[in-house]
């Protein structure tokens, strides 16, 4: 008994050991890539196991040959890059070929990532050349500006807790002079724009089509660049039916028909969006990984890039305009009753404060059976490509007869099988007769 407890332990110390092993790296050029994905931009690397990439055509991409230590991570089935370990960029010019033709020769550029409705709102911008100094020291000149309202700030409420603790000493002094009673100065708004740090690569704006791109004369930094367009790209839309607000349908086609039931009420969301291979578009993410955009290859998905908020929607019923809404934002109530539910609000931030809205859109009601419409117009008028759906709307009544009509075949095929199980029980029950008959005899 002693003797398998000895190798229980045995075998346990031995695992620890094995989670414990740390992963071999190996010493190589990768190609580290900033990508364009349609909205933004994403960090991957393409290692020598990996030495064909994906990008967005009629972008700009950056793209660094840099000297790492690498290694294959089992947990997540990929190849990772220590930059920590080393991080020794190569510099030189890169050969960009399209077969055998040399179409560029690149050499490095500073460029920044801008941000001019803050970092966490609206899409980034890539900056380059002189252009990238100028956003970069912007940036920090407004950060200065900030901390010298901030020392204002604080001066200023230095004084004001001085003057409140004047007031309370005789509030009723103050009768008649309200507005001499101290008030509390606002915190200053950090900036909002925003930019990163100069940095320096190769951008790469290229048609679709195949590339190689290799440093000149560095045979282990060449690469094969598939450069891609979206196969379809207009605009799509999130429908928020009322009572099912967290639940959207999405539309993306011109030709698809929005179905609804009788008189309801809708929150419609538009945004831009192209149609991408799977595949191509996740390798996009992340290249160096074994399990992304498996199976994918010949399926296409359609990518949000953007929500369309400066537009207006026009609402057609039977071909007539019904009404022209305004993009508003909205704000989830909870009913303050025991009774579970919600109510959907315009969004005020004197009555939320600091709560953010749950969500945006235009609100379309719509007021029973029919045939509508709807589409987005721009500032000038003018109807916006890709942008009309049909919206159909099936009288309550109807459902009944949507629900038992396919039933019938069913129903047909059940008094069918019912019929003929019938005639052979009764073709058995004879010849059983007539078996027991010449016995009989």
């Amino acid at each position: 008994m002693r003797k398998y407890a000895y190798l229980l332990l045995v075998v346990i110390l031995l695992s620890f050991g094995a989670l414990a092993a740390a992963p071999e790296k190996v010493e190589q050029v990768v190609t580290n890539l900033l990508l364009f994905d349609g909205s933004q931009w994403t960090n991957t690397i393409s290692p020598q196991e990996y030495p064909t990439f994906y990008m967005l055509a009629d972008a700009d991409n950056v793209i660094n040959p840099t000297r790492t230590m690498v290694y294959f991570w089992p947990i997540t089935q990929e190849y990772m890059a220590d930059f920590y370990d080393m991080n020794e960029e190569i510099e030189g010019t890169l050969i960009v070929s399209k077969g055998n033709k040399v179409i560029a020769e690149l050499e490095k550029q500073d460029y920044v990532f801008s941000y001019p409705q803050g970092y966490y709102g609206g899409r980034p911008e890539i900056v380059c050349g002189d252009d990238a100094h100028k956003s970069a020291e912007k940036y920090r000149s407004e950060v200065d500006a900030y901390y010298q309202r901030v020392i204002k700030w604080q001066q200023a409420m230095t004084d004001y807790e001085i003057a409140l603790d004047e007031f309370w000493v005789n509030p009723e002094a103050y009768k008649g002079r309200e507005s001499e009673i101290p008030q509390e100065p606002k915190q200053p708004d950090y900036p909002v724009y925003y930019a990163t740090e100069v940095q320096r690569g190769y951008i790469l704006n290229l048609e679709p089509g195949t590339y190689t791109i290799e440093i000149d004369g560095l045979p282990e930094t060449k690469r094969t660049a598939v450069v891609f367009s979206p196969r379809r790209q207009g605009i799509g839309y999130d429908i928020r039916p009322e009572q099912q607000w967290t639940v959207p349908r999405t539309s993306n086609d011109l030709s698809e028909t929005v179905y609804i039931s009788g008189k309801q009420t809708l929150y419609i969301t538009p945004y831009n969006g192209i149609e991408v291979n799977r595949y191509m578009y996740e390798k996009i993410e992340k290249l160096p990984s074994e399990i992304s955009g498996r199976g994918g290859e010949l399926l296409y998905f359609w990518m949000v890039l953007d929500y369309v908020n400066d537009a207006s929607l026009e609402v057609y019923k039977d071909g007539v305009l019904l009404s022209t809404v305004a993009f508003k934002q909205w704000y989830v109530e909870q009913t303050a009753s025991a009774a579970l539910g919600y109510n959907i609000i315009e969004f005020d931030p004197k009555v939320q404060g600091e709560r953010a809205p749950s969500f945006e859109g235009f609100k379309v009601e719509l007021d029973g059976a029919g045939r509508y419409s709807f589409r987005l117009v721009n500032e000038n008028g003018e109807v916006i490509s890709e942008s009309e759906r049909l919206v159909r709307s099936i009288d309550p009544r109807s459902r009944f007869f949507a629900l038992v009509l396919p039933l019938i075949p069913i129903l047909v095929g059940v008094l069918i099988w019912i019929w003929r199980s019938s005639l052979s029980a009764s073709d058995k029950g004879t010849d059983k007769t007539s078996k027991v008959t010449t016995v009989s005899r």
